[in-house]
């Protein structure tokens, strides 16, 4: 399955090729396994000390507003969309709808 291009791997990618660094390389100047480092950045992991450390290694400052903006969106679509589970009727003990 190929993963969805977002404006934040987009920006990384871009600074990091400034920087002079590949996404592997950039995950190993970070001390972080390269998977996670794309599950982050591809939106499937929620990391913000992570993107604030990418901001600062890729000298990136607006990063972290970018990636707060792009949770936002994610989260108003997520709410939006039809089958949310009312989490105000859910049943404590087996998790099911009442």
């Amino acid at each position: 399955m190929t993963a969805r291009p977002t404006i934040i791997r987009e920006i990384v990618k871009q600074k990091a090729k400034e920087c002079g660094l590949s996404i592997r390389q950039l995950a190993n100047v970070l001390g972080v396994n390269r998977t996670y480092l794309y599950d982050v950045l591809n939106g499937h992991t929620i990391s913000r000390p992570l993107i604030r450390r990418i901001a600062e290694a890729i000298k990136a400052p607006e990063l972290p507003k970018l990636y707060e903006r792009e949770l936002s969106k994610r989260k108003a679509a997520f709410s939006a969309s039809k089958g949310c589970v009312d989490n105000a009727r859910l049943n404590t003990r087996g998790g099911e709808a009442s």
